[in-house]
């Protein structure tokens, strides 16, 4: 997947080198981009606070939507 974000590998070399389809890797970079702009967002160590109730949650909103996107 890396290879593909950096410009390494086409999609359709990486669907033929795997035998999978051009369709189930680009589903999958997708999914993997949206897992990293999730990651992005949220901050491990604030959503700890917010699960143990010393944190309320949209104080890590505010902060991280002012932030750069």
């Amino acid at each position: 997947m890396v290879s593909i974000l950096k410009g390494e590998t086409s999609v359709a070399e990486a669907a033929r080198q795997h035998g999978l389809t051009v369709a189930e890797v680009e589903e999958w970079r997708e999914k993997f981009l949206l897992g990293a702009e999730n990651a992005l967002r949220i901050h491990p160590k604030e959503e700890e606070a917010v699960k143990d109730g010393r944190a309320r949650p949209h104080s890590i909103t505010s902060r991280t939507s002012s932030g750069a996107s």
